[in-house]
């Protein structure tokens, strides 16, 4: 895996992260669950798997696979 593309993806978790747990803050839920979503969203079932070429964008949006890279930054 490219490393640009690994810091694009680690960026874009937590921009998400971030945005959604705030906004689930406002509605008093638990910030895990926030970042529990957020994972969910980005991951190959949700955004990984929608075709999102026609918005333009320099990079990537959502995480079309589990690469190693990923798997091990998920145990740490």
């Amino acid at each position: 895996m490219d490393a640009v593309l690994l810091f694009t993806h680690i960026a874009e978790i937590i921009i998400v992260a971030t945005i959604v747990s705030a906004l689930l803050k406002k509605l008093k839920q638990p910030t895990l669950f926030g970042y529990i979503v957020a994972g969910v969203l980005l991951g190959p079932l949700v955004l990984g798997s929608m075709d999102l070429s026609f918005l333009g964008s320099p990079f990537e949006i959502g995480i079309k696979a589990i690469t190693p890279e990923v798997k091990l930054l998920s145990l740490l």
